[in-house]
């Protein structure tokens, strides 16, 4: 096992194109595995988590079902550039630490191997826990 370290210097475009590179890990057995949120405001949801109110904000939901769209329609070229998906998507990737790892798994994707939704969940306002398995 190993650890990706997030180059902040290098654009979306540059971390979805290494995943991209990347594939041929897969096609030796190597198990990749990526974590990060699709969502994940802390700031607008650290007053929900205090209060225990798990309701998701409209801006929240509304962008990771952006997203699971993006994903069922294989349009890994709109995520990369997630913030062109309206006022929701700056709202919901304010740092990308969390955000990246979605496209370093997509990337390791092959043009025709499924992806799947195993659990999609948003909850204290901004914090998006979909899960996601390529292959």
């Amino acid at each position: 096992m190993f650890q990706l370290s997030l180059d902040v210097a290098k654009s979306m475009r540059e971390h979805f194109d290494l995943a991209r590179q990347l594939r041929f890990l897969r096609e030796r057995g190597v198990l990749i595995v990526g974590s990060g949120h699709i969502v994940h405001n802390l700031r607008q949801s650290m007053p929900k988590l205090m209060m225990g109110d798990a309701t998701p904000y409209d801006w929240a939901t509304e962008f990771d079902e952006w997203v699971k769209a993006k994903i069922d329609q294989r349009d890994f070229a709109s995520l990369v550039k997630y913030q062109q998906a309206g006022p929701s998507g700056p709202l919901s990737v304010p740092t990308t630490d969390h955000y990246l790892p979605v496209l370093y798994s997509l990337g390791l994707a092959e043009e025709d191997e499924p992806i799947t939704h195993t659990f999609e969940e948003v909850s204290y306002g901004g914090l998006s826990m979909r899960t996601f398995m390529v292959g």
